[in-house]
């Protein structure tokens, strides 16, 4: 990698735009983390010159973000710092002590109980200011729809006479995670009103945003999606008012995986509708047995089209 002495000399608050701004190559969605991870280092790496940046002020930075955000999200934070350290020629000196923060061991995810989804979902319809959040999370439940994915929507690709919904490359964690998924009623109500609430918004083109970006007080650009603050004061309004103050939009797409289990849809089915790349072997919370044929398919379907072109070859010579 090329290191660039100048870029050394200025502080991070000047360096981190024409950083990212150097970055033609990246996805949409993880330019949008960027942002966020910069947004977050400012307050303590921003007067610094980057040739200033040593272990203590990392770790320092490691401590107090501790209070506020996980491990894995410090450590996206400062592998962002790192790449920049590396252009500016610097992180070399410094990667030998560097200690990422260790990730606590995995756990099943929270959901709600059949009681609790219901006082949620009751509590949420009962307030006409809660009204986007609520067919938010209606939609949501019954996509298995990401927080990424849920912003990304835009009008086109909600087909209410199909009654499906795709979730595209740009707004997908992945590309496992595009997919098309059927609208049953409750879903395909709430697509509907969240239509009509866009479009009272201006966005009732084809490519603007089911959730439009609010530019400021009653102001929406359809051609931007909301950030993932855009429903935070409604949701955590609601969430309290619902005595789930653990329930965070995400917890959405946990729930709908775990409805579908509950209602003994095949695994096929749930990774078409959640977009999973491959099962969830030995899962110790899944008393069904993981069937050889199962695996077989899911592998042939993921790799034997990388293997198509090699195939062809062969038959040719």
């Amino acid at each position: 990698m090329m290191h660039d002495p100048q870029f050394a000399l200025r502080p991070f608050k000047e360096a981190a735009p024409l950083w990212l701004a150097s970055r033609v190559r990246i996805r949409p969605r993880t330019r949008q983390d960027y942002e966020q991870y910069i947004r977050a280092l400012v307050p303590h790496f921003g007067e610094l010159p980057l040739r200033t940046i040593h272990l203590g002020h990392i770790r320092e930075y490691q401590q107090r973000r501790l209070k506020c955000a996980g491990p894995a999200r410090v450590n996206h934070e400062l592998s962002l710092l790192a790449q920049m350290l590396r252009r500016a020629g610097i992180w070399g000196a410094l990667e030998e002590g560097y200690e990422s923060l260790p990730l606590p061991y995995w756990q099943p995810p929270r959901t709600m109980t059949e009681e609790e989804e219901h006082r949620f979902f009751q509590v949420a319809s009962s307030r006409t200011e809660w009204e986007l959040v609520y067919c938010f999370a209606l939609l949501s439940v019954n996509l298995g729809a990401a927080g990424c994915e849920m912003r990304g929507l835009r009008i086109g690709d909600i087909d209410l006479v199909n009654r499906r919904i795709t979730i595209r490359r740009d707004s997908a964690k992945n590309k496992y995670r595009v997919r098309r998924v059927p609208l049953i009623a409750g879903a395909l109500w709430a697509a509907q009103r969240l239509i009509e609430i866009a479009s009272a918004k201006g966005a009732a083109a084809p490519h603007h945003y089911l959730f439009p970006f609010r530019a400021k007080r009653n102001h929406w650009d359809p051609s931007r999606p909301m950030t993932n603050s855009g429903i935070k004061k409604p949701w955590l309004e609601l969430r309290k008012a619902a005595g789930l103050d653990w329930l965070t939009p995400h917890c959405l797409r946990h729930q709908a995986n775990t409805k579908l289990y509950e209602a003994g849809a095949d695994d096929m089915t749930i990774m078409s509708i959640m977009g999973h790349l491959v099962l969830a072997l030995g899962d110790p919370n899944d008393p069904r047995p993981v069937l050889p044929f199962q695996l077989c398919r899911v592998l042939c379907r993921q790799f034997v089209p990388l293997l198509q072109p090699l195939i062809l070859i062969v038959v040719e010579d």
